[in-house]
């Protein structure tokens, strides 16, 4: 049906690991082509353009619809709580292997407390049994219970994570960012080109002083690092506008 127009959208965040988005030289004239591609924002549109061969394709800068990104002037203030939010993903085995890299890393600290909030699609006692620690037995970990991960983001210090979305929501409500990276050939960050207020741990024995790191930035350091980051949520997400819907239509 080559009348048929067809619009493409981004609707997700991309990865490193999205190898579906890479297009190679060879592809180019042989697959299905729309008529027009729609990003987040102007972030993934020079990604396509620059590092996938889409620079033939007519792509254009849309808007998040799937995100409710917060004023700037509602950024949250600094907070040392030490509480931090482990936001896991519904992959069993992903879970585990976090779990079991952040309680390696972190069990022999009284200084923090760590609260898990675990996708809906897979609650903890799906996995509990599969763990190399009783987490019951450790008062370090709490399990939120929280409805709305907005409060669970609020009421942290920083949020680890090793794929999930709520990533970008913690960096854009002005919370810091912990990537765990326990190996793999494929990095799955949803935040990969961020270079502010986002730091990546690849072994459980340098999760403390990562951590401390960020604990022990100077408070000038801290919101400059914060404001760059939401700068790059702002280019990466843009906000739903009457314009911005408009690229939907031919």
């Amino acid at each position: 049906s080559p009348q048929t127009n067809i619009i493409g959208y981004q609707h997700a965040p991309r990865f490193k690991a999205s190898l579906g988005m890479r297009l190679s030289k060879f592809e180019l004239d042989v697959i299905p082509k729309p008529d027009k591609i729609i990003t987040l924002g102007s972030v993934t549109k020079k990604f396509l353009e620059d590092k996938c061969n889409y620079n033939k394709y007519d792509i254009q800068e849309g808007c998040a619809l799937r995100f409710n990104i917060p004023k700037v002037e509602e950024l949250l203030p600094r907070k040392k709580t030490y509480k931090i939010l482990v936001v896991l993903r519904g992959i069993p085995k992903v879970a585990i292997n976090i779990l079991n890299f952040i309680y390696a890393g972190i069990n022999e600290s009284e200084k923090y407390t760590v609260v898990i909030r675990p996708h809906p699609a897979l609650p903890i006692n799906k996995i509990k049994q599969n763990l190399k620690f009783d987490i019951s037995a450790h008062n370090i970990f709490l399990m939120s219970s929280n409805a709305s991960i907005k409060k669970d983001l609020q009421e942290a210090d920083v949020v680890l994570y090793d794929a999930s979305t709520v990533s970008i929501e913690a960096v854009a409500m002005g919370l810091p960012v912990l990537q765990i990276n326990p190996g793999g050939i494929l990095n799955v960050d949803p935040l990969f080109q961020c270079n502010n207020f986002r730091w990546t741990v690849d072994e459980e024995k340098d999760l403390l002083g990562v951590l401390d790191l960020i604990y022990k930035l100077s408070e000038e350091e801290y919101y400059l690092q914060q404001k760059k980051a939401r700068e790059f949520i702002d280019r990466y997400a843009f906000k739903v506008t009457e314009p911005c819907l408009d690229e939907f239509l031919l």
